[in-house]
């Protein structure tokens, strides 16, 4: 699939696919400096643009756990919402019921995958960086995805089958460059088949 979007679409970057531990995939493409014509390599280093937020929430998390001793939700009521008197404010997990909530997380996925179905009802929810896609009440996957000027990347994990892809491209998807949230989805359909 790499190859062939390398070949027709001009896909300029990285490609890993995981199964568990094992790579089944990893390859790079194109060049990392178009005016020297340097390859890009595995061990190319790549701008991940928003997936940089994964990393700083965690950071984030892990500081404030260890200076406070207390668990990020409990610190955030108890320092912020509950001074400023926001009483009727709280950290909700999505499958509780909560009584006086709005809730309203279904969407409709216009291609979340191709198999066959040209939308599919699921609920996406978004915390600690990542956006979780649920389809039957399962998480079909967690993902996270970043576009800065001139790098597209995308993170997604399927903990169903324990597997990974992570796309890192050093070209937009405008002035024709490859699009890699198609890439993407039609990596995800082979690996979800």
């Amino acid at each position: 699939m790499c190859d062939d979007f390398s070949e027709k679409h001009n896909f300029s970057g990285a490609c890993l696919v995981k199964e568990g531990d094992d790579v089944i995939f990893s390859h790079a493409y194109g060049v990392a400096h178009r005016g020297f014509n340097i390859p890009n390599r595995l061990n190319t280093m790549f701008d991940t643009a928003s997936i940089t937020k994964v990393f700083t929430a965690t950071a984030i998390l892990i500081l404030i756990e260890k200076i406070s001793g207390q668990d990020y939700r409990k610190f955030v009521t108890d320092n912020i919402f509950v001074p400023i008197g926001m009483l009727n404010t709280k950290f909700c997990a999505m499958d509780e019921v909560n009584a006086n909530m709005l809730f309203s997380p279904h969407c409709k996925f216009a291609k979340p995958f191709n198999c066959g179905e040209s939308s599919v009802n699921a609920t996406l929810r978004k915390g600690y960086a990542f956006e979780f896609v649920e389809i039957n009440g399962n998480v079909f996957c967690m993902r996270k995805e970043g576009l800065n000027d001139g790098v597209g990347a995308m993170l997604s994990y399927y903990p169903e089958i324990d597997a990974t892809i992570i796309i890192l491209s050093n070209q937009t998807m405008s002035n024709g460059d490859c699009d890699v949230w198609e890439m993407h989805r039609k990596i995800q359909t082979i690996i979800r088949a």
